[in-house]
């Protein structure tokens, strides 16, 4: 894979970076035995099959209807579980198909999508096998970023009976959502919601919790894209991306008999990521200007966290909307002004009286930025190195009064560029030194804070780990592969302890790229995955590629 050859070139001659592959090995072993004496994880359930290929196959074919004999390989598109929630002690979810492929036919300049997109456990077909209904009258440049495309799918697990069922309705709008990006519920309502596939705008689908009943869909054009959903007391929030640009918080104001109702209270300079609630405030991270892993920086707007006002005893009103602000930013941390414009904020809770709160960077994103702006003159290896960032974790009190941000896991210096020199140099971090380790949870392949969730009065922390595009062909070669590959999830017990590993290899399976959702039901923490490989199985013990459902 050239793109790894140039990182490794780059951190031969980065001593900083060695340093740091060595502390996140250290972390690994070290740390191992603590993560091994956790509970284990049970899959209880996984994505199937779905698809047939063979080599130079123009037409999609369904699995289980490929000619008797026909050589080829099963393929598993359904790869993330990208939104879930919990409501009335089951589990709700809703997957994407292929997205990483999706994201690679947009973004062929990424030096890790545009070079990983052929790997042995990946498939990416593009325009090869559109799907039945998507229609061919499209310009070739739109097939091209939707070929991979396959209709997603809603689930319902539930625990008690240990049962998962398939909940899709037959409703056309289906057929135009990329994805269930988000899934949110209260006691008396589930909603699925993603990007519509085809124009801007929102579809959402509606279910009574109480009864399992189907409610209707809806597409709501002011927005292109979705987030997270939280609750509090009886309300529902969500976050969203507006058409016309910026965000907004909403707050649904429905019931049952009008599934659709939606206030907006909130008000953001840029795409809302994460809620949650804390101390009666609802705070929310957010994305540099444009969508999730834009390129476009002319705006200067960063990535940061908004906080509400305080939340009267009935929740926010849509007059509430202008009163939101923004309390942080990622240039508080991040030194070098161009690579703080390719860093988001990440998921975030409410933990023994802290807010914390994580950053994510798209693999490749600084290298694309800092090559659109400045050119690679300075080498492709040492701008991947130098512009590309771990996840850092920030912890405060609040905002309602000056309060200091303690940086948790982070970096004390960070690679700075001078275009007039044409030069790096290292510079502290804005913050301050990091109180428990370095960015990453030590390990600088975990690039995305991807969920959080209290269990059991503890707080988990779920990354995403680039690792698995490191090593999948050694995977699936059965070469060596160096401990750690797959994502990780930590636990704080207290606010004093820095965070414990718990899994540091994918709960077992290193396709599992990132912990993507969980839910706390009772005794058992749900997490939802996702995964870059869309391969039913490797034949070799590997559980191979498609979203899982883990029971911790």
């Amino acid at each position: 894979m050239k793109w790894m050859d140039m990182t490794f070139t780059a951190i031969g001659v980065q001593g900083v970076e060695r340093f740091r592959c060595l502390i996140a090995v250290l972390v690994v072993v070290v740390t191992g035995v603590v993560g091994a004496e956790a509970p284990p994880f049970e899959v209880v359930a996984k994505a199937q099959p779905d698809e047939w290929v063979t080599p130079g196959q123009s037409r999609y074919v369904r699995f289980g209807r490929q000619p008797a004999g026909a050589s080829g390989v099963a393929k598993v598109n359904h790869d993330y579980v990208w939104g879930m929630a919990a409501s009335r002690g089951k589990v709700w979810f809703g997957d994407v198909a292929n997205i990483v492929c999706l994201a690679a036919a947009t973004r062929p300049d990424n030096p890790l999508f545009g070079a990983s997109g052929d790997s042995l456990y990946r498939m990416c077909d593009y325009d090869a096998t559109v799907y039945p209904g998507v229609p061919r009258w499209l310009p070739p440049a739109i097939l091209s970023r939707i070929g991979d495309w396959r209709p997603p799918d809603m689930w319902r697990f539930d625990p008690s009976a240990n049962t998962l069922k398939r909940i899709t309705p037959r409703d056309a709008r289906i057929f135009r959502t990329l994805g269930f990006r988000s899934v949110g519920a209260t006691e008396s309502i589930v909603f699925y919601a993603g990007p519509n596939l085809y124009a801007p705008g929102i579809n959402l689908f509606a279910f009574n919790p109480r009864t399992g009943r189907y409610l209707g869909s809806t597409t709501l054009a002011a927005y292109s894209n979705i987030r997270r959903f939280v609750s509090v007391g009886s309300a529902l929030y969500t976050t969203v991306e507006n058409t016309g640009g910026g965000g907004s918080v909403l707050r649904w104001m429905g019931d049952v008999n009008h599934p659709f109702r939606f206030d907006v209270v909130g008000r953001l300079d840029s795409t809302g990521m994460y809620i949650t609630e804390h101390q009666g405030r609802l705070y929310v991270t957010t994305w540099p200007s444009g969508e999730e892993g834009s390129t476009r920086v002319e705006s200067g707007v960063l990535g940061g966290l908004w906080m509400s006002p305080e939340m009267p005893r009935d929740g926010l009103q849509a007059f509430h909307a202008v009163f939101w602000k923004k309390v942080w930013d990622v240039s508080f941390y991040e030194p070098d002004a161009l690579v703080a414009q390719t860093i988001g904020g990440g998921a975030l809770a409410s933990f023994g009286g802290d807010l914390y709160w994580g950053t994510m960077q798209l693999p490749g994103q600084g290298y694309e930025t800092f090559a659109s702006t400045f050119g690679t003159a300075t080498g492709a290896g040492m701008i991947l190195t130098n512009t590309t960032r771990a996840l850092a974790l920030f912890r405060s009190s609040g905002f309602e009064n000056p309060t200091p941000v303690s940086l948790l896991y982070g970096d004390p210096s960070l690679p700075v560029y001078d275009p007039v020199a044409g030069t790096w140099s290292m510079q502290p971090n804005r913050t301050g030194p990091p109180l428990f380790g370095l960015s990453g949870f030590g390990n600088p392949n975990n690039a995305y804070t991807w969920s959080m969730e209290i269990h059991r009065g503890k707080l988990f922390v779920g990354t995403f780990d680039a690792s698995t595009y490191l090593h999948g062909d050694h995977i699936v070669r059965r070469q060596p592969v160096p401990v750690g590959v797959g994502a990780d999830l930590f636990q704080f017990p207290d606010s004093q302890t820095p965070a414990i590993p718990i899994t540091q290899d994918g709960a077992g399976n290193p396709f599992n790229q990132g912990f993507r959702n969980m839910s706390s039901i009772g005794d058992h923490l749900f997490i939802g995955t996702a995964s870059a490989s869309n391969l039913r199985d490797l034949g070799h013990g590997q559980r191979g590629g498609g979203w899982e459902l883990l029971r911790h």
